[in-house]
């Protein structure tokens, strides 16, 4: 038992697990807050693809994390990992609660094959719309496997820590910026924001008014698809590829095989060599590849594309 009052008021340490590391941040919880300890573990190669290698990584990075960085207390939130989370807007039968969560099991059903018994369901009322003359309620839908969630909270509890809250990652990143509209004037000029994460596993979209979510999805392309691409034109595994790719990002000179790369394409009869020149954040030139190839700047197109669809009037 700890006796007396801290004189530092800390909120609860936040745990990220993301598709590419897992980072840890504690900040004071007065009007101005500052850092108190901070820490992120890159994910290992054999970690990526091993889920349960990666739970692991994520359980040893948190006990050293507590043991070697000034984080104080036990309590923690969690963000859930987008990767792991069903999230999808509906257009339901007005409804009482009851007869929405209904609507929403046949929906994870119908549109992804999922035993809505297994899922743990959250659902968030968005805006009204009209459809052949009948009123609809829009709802967000969000859904994680059982096994999933329990998982996180074992892991807590092995480490001694308290969970207080798992949070899903855009709401999280939308309350991040709340402060930014605290007046009323902000609300009453109802501003509409696009909140974009691109993540590792994942690119995370979420359209605000103000601080209120009207829309939220999560595109399932994001750094690692590039790096992918990347390190498949230049010859190298991944890990190598990431790591030139955060250097040209930084400005860092690369050796000439990144600007220049020679590599060996199979041809008809035999291979062919040709240049793959790299454009800025590491991104392949579409005038380096022969027809039919993918490249990395595909990707970032994908994710473009997605990015409009959800842009609303």
């Amino acid at each position: 038992m700890v006796f007396g009052m801290s004189k530092t008021k800390s909120a609860p340490i936040a745990i990220d697990f993301g598709g590419d590391s897992i980072k840890l941040l504690q900040v004071t919880s007065d009007d101005r807050p500052k850092v108190i300890a901070s820490a992120i573990y890159i994910l290992p190669d054999e970690a990526r693809e091993d889920p349960i290698a990666r739970l692991a990584f994520f359980e040893q990075s948190i006990m050293q994390a507590i043991e070697d960085k000034p984080f104080q207390g036990k309590r923690v939130i969690c963000s859930l990992p987008a990767y792991q989370t069903l999230m999808q807007n509906l257009e339901l039968n007005k409804s009482d609660d009851k007869g929405y969560l209904e609507q929403i099991k046949i929906a994870l059903v119908e549109k992804f094959s999922v035993d809505p018994d297994r899922m743990v369901i959250r659902w968030y009322p968005m805006t009204t719309v009209v459809r052949d003359g009948v009123t609809k309620q829009e709802i967000l839908c969000i859904a994680a496997g059982q096994d999933v969630v329990m998982g996180y909270l074992e892991m807590a509890n092995r480490c001694k820590l308290e969970v207080v809250g798992i949070h899903n990652e855009q709401f999280a990143a939308v309350q991040t910026f709340a402060y930014l509209f605290r007046r009323e004037s902000d609300r009453e000029a109802n501003i509409a924001n696009m909140y974009v994460d691109l993540g590792a596993s994942t690119t995370k979209v979420t359209v605000t008014h103000c601080s209120e979510v009207k829309f939220a999805k999560t595109i399932h392309m994001g750094g690692n698809h590039i790096t992918t691409e990347y390190a498949r034109h230049h010859g190298l595994d991944f890990s190598a590829a990431r790591n030139e790719r955060i250097q040209i990002a930084q400005g860092i000179t690369v050796e000439k095989k990144v600007a220049i790369n020679e590599r060996v394409v199979a041809g008809g009869n035999g291979s062919e060599r040709r240049d793959a020149k790299s454009g800025p954040l590491g991104l392949t030139s579409l005038s380096s590849l022969g027809e039919g190839e993918q490249s990395d700047e595909d990707t970032l197109d994908m994710i473009v594309d997605e990015l409009q669809l959800c842009v609303r009037d």
